[in-house]
């Protein structure tokens, strides 16, 4: 990983080692530091994984490899089929952070004591490549998951028929993720739900609009190809169109926190709202707090619930609140 400031304004991206003609000014350099000391620390975390089932395999076009974790629950032995759970990490995390952050516990404690159904959760690490089949096509994030990934996963752990007990949700970067790739993949998961999510909207890409610290983080162009080639396919779009009789059949759910970045709370409840405007039925929740993990993972009991459908356990986690 490298970063480097030139005199006119260029910066070479953490993420992707892609330069970029991004001019700053003196009131973002302090903001650029921090950024860049989170993508370092992030990088390089001596933190050891233990807990979970690792593994690299290789991927099936283009050429590279891909890293996951599968998290089973106690006393799990291959001969008990359980529901699959996709879990997309945001941009600072990758297929060690369900450990690192201790929700493999959290789950262990949820389900021992009743609260939460038994699953087995995979988590790929996607980098910061917005889950995507990138436009330029040096990397195939959704392909790789659903396409490599995945099919091993369900046949080692022995998982339920999709799409009825397949489920997919996902944190920052990776609800944005999951929603996308719960469009794409209809016949893939029977539900889907994003946390803390940015919600691009169609009119949100234009380069123009976009914080230069995203633009620094994610090579858009790349991604997602020339300005405007977003629009057919953007989140609200599709997730509004009530001819789509197929997605109308995934279960949505959005949760966010009360104290997010204004541009993440103000997507959601556009989403929402709009989501309301066509009588399109979801899960929605506001949580206390941010856009940090001691927020997210008291989110994962209902969440589950909701994903597996087990209404009894989702109204009490509700009530307890």
């Amino acid at each position: 990983m490298f970063i480097v400031l030139k005199h006119d304004g260029a910066i070479i991206s953490a993420a992707t080692g892609i330069q970029m003609n991004i001019q700053y000014s003196k009131k973002h350099f302090g903001l650029l530091l921090a950024l860049i000391a989170l993508l370092s620390l992030s990088a390089c975390s001596s933190f050891t994984p233990k807990a979970l089932d690792y593994e690299t395999i290789a991927t099936s076009t283009p050429k590279k490899s891909i890293n996951y974790g599968v998290y089973t629950p106690p006393g799990w032995t291959k001969s008990e089929r359980l529901p699959l759970v996709l879990l997309l990490h945001g941009v600072l995390d990758n297929d060690k952070s369900f450990e690192k952050h201790k929700l493999n516990e959290y789950f262990d404690e949820q389900i021992t004591a009743g609260q939460m159904p038994r699953v087995v959760v995979f988590t790929p690490d996607g980098k910061r490549g917005f889950w995507e089949n990138w436009h330029d096509g040096t990397n195939s994030y959704r392909d790789w998951v659903l396409k490599d990934v995945m099919p091993k996963v369900q046949t080692d752990y022995n998982t339920l028929d999709c799409p009825q007990h397949c489920h997919i949700t996902g944190i920052s970067m990776g609800g944005f993720g999951a929603l996308r790739v719960a469009y794409f993949e209809k016949n893939t998961f029977s539900s889907v739900s994003s946390i803390s999510a940015p919600i691009i909207n169609e009119k949100d890409n234009d380069p123009k609009k976009i914080p230069w610290y995203v633009r620094l983080v994610f090579p858009l162009d790349r991604i997602f190809g020339p300005e405007g080639n977003y629009k057919a396919e953007s989140i609200i779009r599709v997730w509004t169109n009530t001819d789509d009789k197929k997605l109308e059949e995934i279960r949505l759910q959005l949760i966010w926190g009360d104290d997010e970045r204004k541009s993440i709370g103000n997507s959601n409840h556009r989403f929402h709202t709009a989501l309301e405007a066509k009588n399109r039925q979801h899960d929605m929740h506001i949580y206390a707090g941010g856009h940090k993990w001691i927020y997210w993972k008291p989110q994962f009991s209902r969440v589950i619930n909701f994903l597996v459908d087990d209404s009894k356990k989702l109204a009490k986690t509700a009530s307890n609140e």
